[in-house]
């Protein structure tokens, strides 16, 4: 078994308990979404040998995100995810759908 590692609890706010975050689906991010809707554009790469882990780590954040966007915001976030065995590498593509009026 482990050892048990001496910890102090502290206070913690409401927001550091339920905060998530991430590098991804930055606010920036989001906003670049917003402005240019319909349109994909590719929000992260990622090349290691854990590629296939990077890429299941990146569909279930995005899973989250398109989830608390719809949610929250009434915002449709589709994404894409490509994983390259040859090059390692992960590429997760995203935008945000508005329909036409």
């Amino acid at each position: 078994m482990g050892d048990t590692i001496p910890f102090k609890p502290r206070k913690v706010t409401e927001a550091e308990v339920f905060h998530r975050e991430t590098t991804v689906y930055t606010a920036g991010t989001i906003s670049l979404l917003e402005a240019n809707p319909n349109d994909w554009f590719q929000i992260h790469e990622y090349v290691g040998d854990d590629y296939t882990k990077k890429a299941n780590t990146l569909s279930s954040m995005s899973r989250y995100w398109a989830i608390k966007l719809l949610r929250t915001d009434n915002i449709t976030l589709q994404f894409k995810i490509s994983a390259y065995r040859k090059t390692k590498t992960v590429k997760l593509y995203a935008r945000i759908v508005r329909e036409e009026e």
